[in-house]
C-alpha cells in the first residue's frame, strides 16, 4: 500500500513539475491557455458577482445562465472580497479534480493498479481538465455529478444517484438527457426521484430565501438572456474555441466564416446523434455488461453534437471515457487495431500534445478534442454492435409496449414499475 501511494504521489508531482518547467509560473500559464489574462475569469466575470448581489437584487448577471440555486450557491463567496475569493475558488477547483479522480478510480480499483495510475495520469494531463481550471468553470462539478451518480445507481442508491443528477442539472441543464436511459428501461421510480429533487433544489429551495416570484422571474430572465444571446450568434459564427461538431468540421474545409455550410454540417451530426441514441436504445436492452456506462458515456460523447455552446471544458469526462474502453479493450487481446485508436484519442485531448503548438490558438483552432472524442466513438460502436442484437432489442421494446397495451391501462403504475432495470 506504501509503494502504490508512493507510485501515486509520485506520478502527480512529476505531471506538476512539468507543468511548472514549461510554464514556469501561474501568470505564464494563464496567458497561453485560451484568452484573458487573469485566472479564473468565467468565476471573476460571472459567479462571483452573481453571488454577490443575489440577495440584494435577485437577477441575473450577463452571462450567467445557471438555475437560481446555482447563484445561492455562489451567495456563500459574498463575504469574501474577489482575491480571497480567487482563492478559495481555487481550492474548489483543485478538490473537485481530486473527487472527479477518487470516483472514477472506485471503478478501477476493481480492475488492476496500473488502470488507476493510468486514470490519475489521463485526467492530470487533460486539455479540458487544465482548460477548466483555467476559466475557474464548473464544467468539472457537473461531469464529478453525473459520474458520481452513475456509481451510486449502480451501488443500488438511487436516492442519492437521482439527487446528484438532478444538481449537475441545475448547472448546466443538459445532464437531463441521461434521464433517456431510465426512461427506456422503465426505472419510474428513479424518474420521479430526480423530477423530486429538481423542483425541490431548483424551486422551493430558492423560492424559500428570495420568494417564489422573484426564482420564477430569475428563471424568465435566464431564458431571455439565452436567447438573445443564440440570436446574436444566429450571424456570427463562434470563434475557433468552439468544439460544435458542424463549426469545427467547417474550419478544415476552409469555411469558417461561412454560414452557408452550417446547415449541412448540422444535418450530419444530427444523423450522428441519432445514431448514438439508437445505440443507447439497444444497449438498454440488453443484458449487456456495463450497460449503464456505455449509455451514460454514449450520452457524454453525443454533447459535440447538439451543443452549440460547446468548450474544451465541456470534455472533462474524456479521461474517464478513456479509462473505461481502456479496461474493456484490454480484455479483448486479439484486436490490436483497437489500441493505436486509443492511444491517438489520449495524445490529442493531451497538455503535451498542444504544448507541441507555438499557440494556444494554433491547437484550438483544429478542434482536436472533438476529434478525440469521435475516436472514442468509434470505438464504443466497434466493441458494442458485435455484442448486441438488434432483433432482440428490439423485440424487447415490443414486447414491452404489448405489455403496456394489455395492463397498462388498468394499472399503468405497476406495470411501469416492473420493467426490466
Amino acid at each position: 500500500m506504501i509503494k502504490k501511494n508512493a507510485l501515486i504521489f509520485g506520478l502527480a508531482l512529476a505531471v506538476f513539475l512539468q507543468y511548472c518547467f514549461y510554464w514556469g509560473n501561474l501568470d505564464s500559464f494563464v496567458v497561453e491557455i485560451d484568452s484573458c489574462d487573469n485566472i479564473f475569469c468565467d468565476f471573476t466575470r460571472y459567479y462571483y458577482p452573481m453571488g454577490k448581489k443575489l440577495l440584494d437584487n435577485p437577477v441575473p448577471v450577463e452571462g450567467f445562465y445557471y438555475s437560481p440555486v446555482i447563484a445561492q450557491v455562489f451567495s456563500l463567496w459574498r463575504f469574501q472580497s474577489k482575491d480571497a475569493a480567487v482563492v478559495t475558488w481555487g481550492v474548489v477547483q483543485i478538490l473537485a479534480v481530486i473527487l472527479l479522480i477518487a470516483v472514477w478510480m472506485h471503478n478501477a480499483q476493481k480492475q488492476n493498479f496500473p488502470l488507476r495510475l493510468l486514470y490519475l495520469f489521463l485526467t492530470l494531463t487533460a486539455m479540458p481538465v487544465v482548460h477548466n481550471f483555467k476559466w475557474g468553470q464548473i464544467s468539472i462539478i457537473v461531469v464529478l455529478s453525473i459520474l458520481a451518480a452513475l456509481e451510486l445507481y449502480e451501488a443500488g442508491w438511487k436516492i442519492p444517484a437521482s439527487f446528484l443528477l438532478a444538481f449537475g442539472a441545475l448547472f448546466k441543464f443538459y445532464p437531463l438527457v441521461f434521464l433517456f436511459y431510465f426512461l427506456l428501461t422503465g426505472d419510474l421510480l428513479f424518474l420521479i426521484l430526480c423530477g423530486f429533487f429538481f423542483l425541490l433544489l431548483g424551486v422551493a429551495l430558492p423560492a424559500l430565501t428570495l420568494g417564489l416570484k422573484p426564482t420564477i422571474s430569475f428563471y424568465f430572465a435566464i431564458l431571455d438572456s439565452a436567447g438573445a444571446r443564440f440570436s446574436f450568434a444566429a450571424g456570427k459564427l463562434p470563434g475557433i474555441n468552439s468544439l460544435y461538431f458542424p463549426l469545427v468540421t467547417m474550419r478544415y474545409f476552409g469555411e469558417f466564416n461561412n454560414p452557408g455550410w452550417l446547415l449541412p454540417l448540422q444535418i450530419v451530426g444530427w444523423l450522428i446523434l441519432s445514431a448514438n441514441i439508437l445505440l443507447i436504445a439497444l444497449v438498454a436492452a440488453s443484458n449487456l455488461e456495463h450497460r449503464l456506462r456505455w449509455a451514460f458515456f454514449l450520452m457524454l460523447a453525443s454533447t459535440p453534437f447538439f451543443v452549440s455552446s460547446l468548450w474544451a471544458h465541456y470534455l472533462v469526462y474524456l479521461p474517464a471515457f478513456q479509462l473505461f474502453l481502456a479496461f474493456v479493450i484490454e480484455r479483448d487481446k486479439h484486436i490490436y487495431w483497437k489500441y493505436p485508436m486509443l492511444a491517438a484519442s489520449v495524445v490529442l485531448s493531451s497538455v503535451f500534445f498542444m504544448q507541441l503548438f507555438d499557440a494556444w490558438r494554433d491547437y484550438a483552432y483544429w478542434g482536436f478534442l472533438t476529434w478525440s472524442n469521435l475516436l472514442l466513438l468509434v470505438l464504443a460502436y466497434a466493441e458494442l454492435i458485435p455484442k448486441l442484437s438488434w432483433r432482440e432489442g428490439f423485440g424487447w421494446y415490443h414486447e414491452r409496449l404489448r405489455s403496456l397495451t394489455r395492463k397498462g391501462f388498468a394499472h399503468p403504475v405497476r406495470s411501469l414499475w416492473r420493467v426490466r432495470s
